[in-house]
């Protein structure tokens, strides 16, 4: 009896070695919008200027934005931008709550409408917005 339970443990990892594991979303909150706008939204021979994020020069890391690597997970697409209304590396999950956020450094700014339909009291986030220009280098 003893000898059958490492045999079938044994022949169980056997089995799963040949199936493709996912891993987790990996995101990168060390770049700056500059960063991120150059180095991994725009393909070679594309330049950008100009570069601001939510009106703050380009150069401020904020946690608003991020890099994210999906080559491991399931996303679909292998790596890109990622903008969000609270913290971005909260993207990483695990996502087992509803609404769940964190900073935004644009809280309740900007967004005249959003106020208007929020209840008084609520904590609303501002949506992230890079604006630049692009010029063929």
């Amino acid at each position: 009896m003893r000898r059958s339970i490492p045999r079938a443990a044994a022949a169980f990892l056997v089995l799963c070695a040949g199936v493709p594991l996912r891993a987790q979303l990996t995101v990168d909150n060390a770049l700056t919008p500059e960063q991120l706008v150059q180095n991994v939204l725009l393909g070679g021979g594309v330049t950008a200027t100009n570069i601001t994020f939510n009106g703050q020069p380009g150069t401020v890391l904020h946690e608003q934005a991020a890099g994210f690597n999906s080559d491991l997970s399931n996303v679909g697409i292998p790596n890109g931008v990622l903008l969000a209304t609270g913290t971005a590396g909260l993207a990483i999950g695990p996502n087992n709550q509803s609404g769940f956020t964190l900073g935004g450094g644009n809280i309740g700014f900007g967004d005249l409408d959003l106020a208007l339909l929020s209840r008084p009291g609520d904590q609303r986030c501002g949506h992230p917005r890079v604006r630049f220009r692009c010029d063929r280098g």
